[in-house]
């Protein structure tokens, strides 16, 4: 049986993929995000079109990083509860 560390460490374990892609709404999203896509596609020019996949690529940028950040935050924010259950249990 393999730790959860090493899962995550080997790629096996990925938060900013796993388990969101299953939830209806967000698969909804998903749907109209690429709809609108292609019907902007199909209208702009390539000059805008170039402008809008530039836009895109800053924008995923964008979003791994702030997700990398909530997760370390959340991480960060469970460890801190789990001492604060703890250290209450050992000075009751």
């Amino acid at each position: 049986m393999t730790s959860i560390i090493n899962e995550l460490w080997y790629g096996n374990i990925c938060p900013q993929e796993d388990g969101i892609l299953d939830i209806p709404d967000i698969k909804e999203l998903l749907g109209y995000i690429a709809r609108h896509q292609a019907d902007l596609e199909a209208i702009l020019t390539d000059k805008q079109k170039n402008l809008l996949e530039k836009m895109m690529y800053n924008r995923i940028e964008f979003d791994s990083l702030a997700e990398a950040a909530i997760l370390e935050y959340g991480f960060k924010l469970g460890a801190k509860m789990i001492l604060a259950v703890t250290s209450e249990r050992n000075t009751n």
